[in-house]
C-alpha cells in the first residue's frame, strides 16, 4: 500500500513537473514573439526591427528555407534590402558553381526570366530551383539592390544531376583538346539518348550523369588530363564529384552522401570567402539561402556539422556574428520537381493537422503563433534559461540552438514555373 502511494505521489510530481516545464516554454515563447508583416516587398512590425538590428551587427546572414514557395524568395528580397546598405555584396545559394555563374549573368540583365526560359529549352531539367519565377526575380532584385552594382553569386552545392548536357557544353567551350572534344561529342549523343530514356521511364537513375559507365568517365578524365587545361579539368571534376554524391544517395548511403556534400560546400565557401575578402580588403559579408537542414549551427537533422555550422564557427573565430533565420510555412502548398521531363508537382502540407513524429517538435511554435499575420520568434532569448524549460524534444532543442530566429508564415503559396 505504501509502495503504491509513493508511486502515485511520484507520478503526480512528474506530471506536475511536465506541466510547469510546458508553461515555462510557453512563457518564454510568448516573451520572445514578435509580429512581422511583409507587404509590397517591405518588412514592418516589431519583428522587422529585430531583424534590422540583428542584420546590422552580422557578418553572415543565413536564410534556411522550404523549397518551392513564393513567400520565401519575397522575404529574402526584403532581407537583401536591409543587408545591402550594410555592405552585403555576396550571396551563396544551393546550386553548383557552374550554374551560379549563369544565374549571376542573368541576374544582372533586365530579362532574366526570358533567359532562363531559353536556357531550359536547350538544357532541360538543369535548374532545380531557379526555373521558378519568384526565385529568378529574387536574384535579379538582390543584384540590382547591391551597392554600386557589386553583386557576387556563389554556388556552393554540387552540380544538379540533370545538368550534364550543360556541363558537357561547358567542357567543349573550355577547349579541352582534339581527342577530348571528340569524346565529348560522343557523350553528347549518349546524354540525349539517356535523357529520352529517363523521360520515358520516369527514373532519375537513367539520367546521363548517373547512368554513364565509369569506364567512359575515366577515358574522358585521362584525355582531359593529357590535352586539357585547368578550366576543363575543373569542370570535369565538378561533374565527377556531383555524380559521386548522387550515386551514394541512390545506393542507400545517405549519410555518406550528405557528408561529402557538406564537406564540398564548406571547401567552396572557404575559397570564395578568401578570394572576396582579399578583393574587398576586409572580411566579406555574405547572405546565404539554402534548405534549412544545411544552415543549422551544431549538428543538423542530417547528423552533419554542415555549412551553417562552418560559417558560425568562422564568425565566432573572428569575433563576428552569424545570423541564422529559418522561415517555415504553417500550411499551404509548394512546387516540387520529380521525374525527368515531367511538369512540377504540388505538395500540400498542414502543420496544424499533421500528427507525424517528423513535425511534432515544431508544435509549440505553431500553437503559440500570433492569430494574424507572420510570427517571428527570437530563439536567442530562450537559451540562457533553457534548463528552466525542463525536458524538451531533442529536435526542438536542436532548433533553439541551431537557429537564432524562426519565422512562421500562416500559408505558403506555390512558386510559378518559368515556361
Amino acid at each position: 500500500m505504501i509502495t503504491k502511494l509513493v508511486a502515485v505521489v511520484f507520478l503526480g510530481f512528474a506530471g506536475l513537473g511536465c506541466m510547469l516545464a510546458q508553461e515555462q516554454l510557453e512563457k518564454q515563447l510568448l516573451e520572445n514573439r514578435y509580429d512581422l508583416n511583409l507587404k509590397d516587398g517591405h518588412l514592418s512590425g516589431a519583428g522587422a526591427e529585430v531583424l534590422q538590428k540583428a542584420i546590422a551587427s552580422a557578418q553572415f546572414v543565413l536564410i534556411g528555407e522550404q523549397h518551392g514557395n513564393a513567400e520565401t524568395p519575397e522575404f529574402a528580397s526584403a532581407i537583401c534590402d536591409l543587408a545591402a546598405p550594410q555592405g552585403f555584396h555576396s550571396m551563396a545559394i544551393e546550386t553548383g558553381p557552374m550554374m551560379a555563374g549563369q544565374l549571376e549573368k542573368w541576374a544582372r540583365s533586365t530579362d532574366s526570366r526570358d533567359q532562363v526560359a531559353e536556357f531550359q529549352k536547350e538544357f532541360p531539367d538543369s535548374l532545380p530551383f531557379y526555373r521558378l519565377q519568384q526565385e529568378t526575380d529574387l536574384l535579379a532584385h538582390c543584384s540590382h539592390t547591391a551597392e554600386n552594382g557589386k553583386f557576387h553569386l556563389w554556388g556552393l552545392d554540387q552540380e544538379f544531376y540533370g545538368e550534364s548536357r550543360f556541363l558537357l557544353q561547358s567542357l567543349l567551350n573550355s577547349h579541352p583538346g582534339k581527342d577530348a572534344a571528340a569524346k565529348i561529342h560522343q557523350m553528347f549523343r549518349e546524354n540525349d539518348q539517356a535523357y529520352t530514356r529517363a523521360v520515358a521511364s520516369g527514373k532519375v537513375s537513367d539520367i546521363f550523369m548517373l547512368s554513364v559507365p565509369d569506364s567512359e568517365i575515366m577515358e574522358l578524365k585521362n584525355l582531359v588530363a593529357r590535352e586539357g587545361n585547368p578550366a576543363s579539368q575543373a569542370i570535369l571534376n565538378a561533374f565527377i564529384e556531383s555524380r559521386e554524391i548522387y550515386h551514394k544517395y541512390l545506393q542507400g548511403e545517405a549519410y555518406d552522401s550528405n557528408l561529402q556534400r557538406a564537406l564540398m560546400m564548406k571547401a567552396l565557401f572557404a575559397r570564395y570567402y578568401d578570394d572576396q575578402t582579399k578583393a574587398e580588403g576586409k572580411p566579406a559579408k555574405v547572405l546565404f539561402k539554402f534548405g534549412s537542414a544545411h544552415l543549422y549551427k551544431g549538428i543538423n537533422p542530417l547528423h552533419n556539422d554542415d555549412l551553417g555550422n562552418f560559417v558560425a564557427e568562422l564568425a565566432e573565430g573572428h569575433h563576428a556574428t552569424s545570423l541564422h533565420i529559418n522561415i517555415i510555412g504553417v500550411k499551404g502548398a509548394e512546387i516540387s520537381f520529380g521525374a525527368p521531363g515531367q511538369p512540377p508537382q504540388l505538395e500540400n502540407f498542414d502543420l496544424i493537422q499533421d500528427t507525424s513524429a517528423a513535425v511534432s517538435f515544431i508544435k509549440p511554435l505553431v500553437d503559440h503563433r500570433l492569430p494574424e499575420g507572420w510570427t517571428l520568434y527570437d530563439l536567442r532569448g530562450l537559451r540562457s534559461k533553457f534548463k528552466a524549460l525542463g525536458p524538451v524534444d531533442e529536435e526542438l532543442e536542436r532548433l533553439i540552438f541551431g537557429y537564432d530566429i524562426v519565422i512562421m508564415v500562416p500559408k505558403f503559396t506555390p512558386s510559378t514555373p518559368i515556361q
